[in-house]
C-alpha cells in the first residue's frame, strides 16, 4: 500500500508545473528539493495524471490543494482522492509504491507527534529524539 501523506509530500512543491504539464520548476525549489525529487515526482505524476484528468472530483482536489498547499482541508480532500485511485487501480498502486521505494531517501517521510514532559521517541533510522525522564527506570 502507498503512503498516500509521504506521495503528497513528494508532490506538494512541484504541484503548480505538473499540473501545467511543464517541464521546468524554478531553479530555487530545484536548489532546494533536489533535481532528483523532481524527476521522481514527475515520474509518479506522468502515472498518475491520467487518472486524476478523468475523475472530476480528484482533479478539483488536486486543484485546490496546489493553491492552497498548507491548508489541511485540501491536502487531506486530495490524499483522500489519490487513495481512490490508487486503491482502484492494483496496478498503478504498484507502479508507484515500486518508484517510491527506488528513491527511498529522496521519497520518505516520517511524522512523530510528541506530546507531554520527559519523552522519548524512536525516529528513522533509530535515531533518539526526545529527553530520558529517570534513568533508573532505563535498561540500555
Amino acid at each position: 500500500m502507498v503512503d498516500t501523506a509521504a506521495l503528497v509530500t513528494l508532490l506538494a512543491p512541484y504541484l503548480p508545473s505538473l499540473i501545467k504539464g511543464s517541464e521546468k520548476v524554478s531553479e530555487g525549489l530545484l536548489q532546494e528539493a533536489g533535481k532528483d525529487t523532481w524527476q521522481i515526482a514527475k515520474a509518479i505524476w506522468e502515472k498518475l495524471w491520467p487518472k486524476i484528468e478523468s475523475k472530476e472530483a480528484a482533479k478539483e482536489a488536486v486543484e485546490d490543494f496546489a493553491k492552497e498547499v498548507n491548508d489541511k482541508d485540501t491536502e487531506a480532500a486530495f490524499r483522500r482522492q489519490l487513495k481512490k485511485i490508487l486503491d482502484a487501480d492494483e496496478t498503478l498502486e504498484k507502479q508507484v509504491k515500486k518508484l517510491m521505494e527506488e528513491n527511498n531517501p529522496t521519497s520518505k517521510s516520517v511524522n512523530v507527534e510528541q506530546t507531554g514532559n520527559f519523552n522519548q521517541t524512536a525516529g528513522d533510522s533509530a535515531k533518539q529524539i526526545g529527553q530520558i525522564g529517570s534513568a533508573r527506570d532505563i535498561t540500555m
